[in-house]
């Protein structure tokens, strides 16, 4: 009988992942002929249309920490979304190594687990890591002990000034990748861009309607999920990059089916750092084409309820703390224009408006 092949996890136990049925069925032992006995009688289960008798979970106490985990993601995974689950997967199999296949009775000063991770790994790692600890044991109705956490503290992403946008423009016209490159100015997640098919492209109207999502599940197979990551995200989105709808005009209305981009997503980022290495701009990557997007709206004195509409952002708040960068260019430009305020001569309407106030 045909099973995966197990693999052996740092702690020294054995792993192996079955998929029967569409059901993700994870199975973690002590040794490994144990596993692979495990899963052939799970598989002789299904094959013979018989329920699977999993093995009943211990009391939450004499679970292992990698139990607890496993248990909650697969208790939620048909509600997540495939990245949700490949990240808490993720999280469970390499954060908290030295402590996963501890019995959570046996784990007494959580303290000191957070103050080895922040070793290893920062800060931003750790809070995300404990976060989905936090919320196991929780379900689990186990008390949650309280522990600090390493302060992070977050850099700024890099991105382009609207003169740079206009080289980088410039940069991409013509080559391969300029439709996936253009769609990340115009706003799209990476995921967004990989979504995108021609049957949500209106050249007549110019405006790219984002529906849905390409993303990555716990096995790294990308897969269309129809949700966006909020509700705001499915929106129309007109081309405002001449260049962008020349390049699919260029294409023959022979191709135009399925994806518009038909190259992998990790390939944008390596897309956009070869023309910014090439022509002396900031390493942006994929994501910070989105960030050049923002701060191009902020620059040009686009309102931000109009700005928020266009990038599918959530709320105001997310779209000013994360995305909107002021250039220096504007910087320079606002402090010019408050040195002329005491520099320049008063108007006489201004001068008329004092001396009325004191008459």
């Amino acid at each position: 009988m045909k099973i995966p092949t197990p693999r052996q996890l740092p702690s020294g136990h054995w792993f192996i992942r079955l998929r029967l049925g569409g059901e993700s069925i994870p199975i973690t032992t002590a040794t490994r002929s144990e596993c692979v006995q495990t899963a052939q009688i799970y598989k002789a289960e299904y094959l013979a249309g018989r329920e699977i008798q999993k093995r009943k979970l211990p009391p939450a106490p004499d679970l292992t920490l990698r139990e607890l985990l496993t248990a909650y993601i697969d208790k939620y995974r048909p509600v997540w979304s495939p990245v949700t689950v490949r990240g808490y997967c993720t999280i469970r199999d390499n954060r908290f190594a030295g402590v996963m296949d501890t019995k959570l009775r046996d784990i007494r000063d959580w303290q000191r687990v957070i103050n080895a991770e922040t070793k290893v790994c920062g800060p931003k790692s750790v809070k995300n890591a404990w976060s989905l600890v936090h919320a196991a044991l929780a379900d689990a109705k186990q008390p949650a002990p309280t522990v600090t956490l390493p302060k992070s503290t977050s850099k700024p992403r890099p991105f382009l000034t609207a003169d740079e946008i206009r080289r980088f423009v410039a940069a991409a016209h013509g080559s391969k990748y300029e439709i996936p490159l253009l769609l990340g100015l115009h706003g799209l997640r990476r995921s967004e861009i990989a979504a995108v098919t021609w049957d949500r492209v209106d050249l007549k109207k110019g405006v790219i309607h984002v529906e849905g999502a390409v993303v990555p599940d716990e096995n790294s197979r990308y897969v269309y999920k129809q949700t966006n990551k909020n509700e705001a995200s499915r929106r129309p989105v007109p081309i405002m990059i001449p260049e962008l709808l020349d390049a699919l005009k260029a294409v023959p209305k022979a191709q135009r089916s399925g994806p518009v981009v038909t190259c992998h997503i990790g390939t944008i980022y390596k897309a956009a750092n070869a023309i910014c290495e090439r022509e002396g701009l900031p390493m942006i990557g994929a994501h910070g084409l989105r960030h050049s997007f923002a701060s191009l709206g902020h620059f040009c004195g686009v309102p931000e309820a109009e700005m928020q509409i266009l990038g599918g952002w959530k709320d105001a708040g997310t779209m000013r703390k994360i995305y909107q960068h002021i250039e220096d260019e504007g910087l320079l430009r606002a402090q010019n224009a408050m040195a002329r305020f005491f520099t320049s001569p008063e108007s006489d309407d201004h001068k008329n408006g004092n001396e009325n106030k004191d008459a």
